[in-house]
């Protein structure tokens, strides 16, 4: 399937094929390719305190809301439960982490109607550049290890490879 069926979002197997499509068109073309990664924080924490329908809308928002924001500059996907990734081909970092900060502002301005009272999702993430000869799979583990250490340096926050 090529698309999600909660977020309309590109699927992780799709996802995967783009990523690996375009880091090899990056590679001969002599272009940058870079992968934003954003995360919901605290995910479980809403789904106890809001309930878990009222947080999957939530997330589907969310990734309406990235998938309007990036157009057609790049490829959003729904990676795993509340974790997207950005493929932005012909674009360094530094114009990635740019977006990737609008994107996570956005995402976390948005107000959600949950069980009792309305909430907020915050996001943490990563952005990264595909290093000459970096495998595909091996800049997405990249973005979601830096992700992880994003959650772990305070949340609501991008960090840079």
């Amino acid at each position: 399937m090529r698309l999600d069926s909660l977020t309309n979002c590109v699927s992780p197997q799709y996802f995967r094929t783009e990523l690996a499509d375009a880091v090899s068109l990056a590679r001969r073309a002599k272009v940058p390719i870079s992968l934003v990664w954003l995360d919901v924080d605290e995910c479980a924490v809403a789904n106890q305190d809001h309930g878990f329908e009222a947080v999957n809308q939530a997330i589907a928002r969310v990734g309406l809301t990235l998938k309007v924001l990036v157009g057609d500059k790049g490829t959003v996907g729904r990676l795993q439960g509340a974790a997207f990734a950005v493929l932005l081909p012909q674009t360094t970092r530094e114009v990635a982490l740019e977006l990737g900060q609008r994107l996570r502002a956005a995402a976390g301005r948005l107000t959600h109607p949950g069980d009792g009272a309305s909430f907020e999702l915050k996001l943490s993430g990563a952005v990264v550049q595909a290093l000459p000869n970096e495998l595909p799979l091996n800049l997405l583990e990249a973005a979601e290890v830096l992700s992880v250490r994003a959650k772990q340096a305070g949340r609501d926050t991008l960090l840079l490879r």
